[in-house]
């Protein structure tokens, strides 16, 4: 008897916990599956209801160099993450541009504006500015590639605009 309870419990523990459940998971997977290859087929369809013959002329219409719809991209991408904290004393406050060039603006709080007008200052901070513009970031190297006539970077101290570094890729080339 004590021998069968055994058996019993053991077919029991199989029965209730022993079935391979990877039938399953293959379930799920093909339905995943599936479900990628239906957002695939979405994606197309939207992409067919938008291209409109407003659309296509405007595409039709666009001359080979002119980057403005990449460039309202980046911005508009950009402006949806502002404003942005750099340090105890910067914040990013907006972005836009103006003939092919990327215009930054920062605002300035916390030290005197005395300070921040000391020739050592303007230096350290353009400094770090062509370091960052000049060196391998890709994302970088596509804003000079987007953005040909540069960037400013434009620094405000109580609504007064009072430090402003305008960089052109060609700057970089003696780097």
């Amino acid at each position: 008897m004590k021998d069968m309870k055994v058996t019993f419990a053991m077919l029991m523990g199989i029965i209730l916990f022993g079935f391979n459940s990877s039938d399953a998971k293959i379930i799920d997977t093909q339905r995943t599956d599936i479900q990628e290859n239906m957002d695939i087929v979405e994606r197309g369809q939207n992409i067919i209801a938008q291209s409109t013959p407003e659309k296509i002329k405007q595409f039709n219409d666009q001359k080979d160099g002119d980057y403005s719809f990449a460039q309202d991209s980046v911005v508009a991408g950009i402006k949806e993450k502002l404003p942005i904290v750099v340090d105890k004393f910067t914040m990013f406050d907006d972005i836009s541009k103006d003939n092919n060039k990327l215009i930054y603006k920062y605002i300035i709080k916390g030290i005197p504006k005395e300070m921040i007008l000391l020739k050592q200052n303007q230096l350290s901070v353009l400094n770090s500015l062509v370091t960052l513009y000049c060196g391998n970031d890709p994302n970088v190297k596509a804003l000079k590639l987007l953005f040909p006539n540069g960037v400013s970077h434009n620094y405000y101290f109580a609504n007064e605009k009072i430090m402003s570094f305008d960089l052109k890729p060609s700057d970089c080339d003696s780097k």
